[in-house]
């Protein structure tokens, strides 16, 4: 991390490290959105269907 005035202005990390905050990131937005939709819909999935949507959330973030 590099500091300017005493405060973080830069963080840097390896492509590794990069990619595994990206996809940590992006699995907790999809268990964010899955309780949110649990909570106004009641509604429940298989855990096939929900491996397979982390898998589509994945591989979109991945793209960016």
């Amino acid at each position: 991390m590099r500091a300017q005035n005493g405060k973080p202005k830069v963080v840097v990390m390896d492509v590794k490290q990069y990619d595994r905050l990206h996809d940590t990131l992006a699995m907790l937005k999809l268990l964010a959105q899955s309780q949110d939709h649990l909570a106004r819909t009641g509604r429940v999935h298989s855990s096939a269907y929900v491996r397979r949507r982390a898998k589509i959330v994945l591989k979109r973030a991945k793209k960016r």
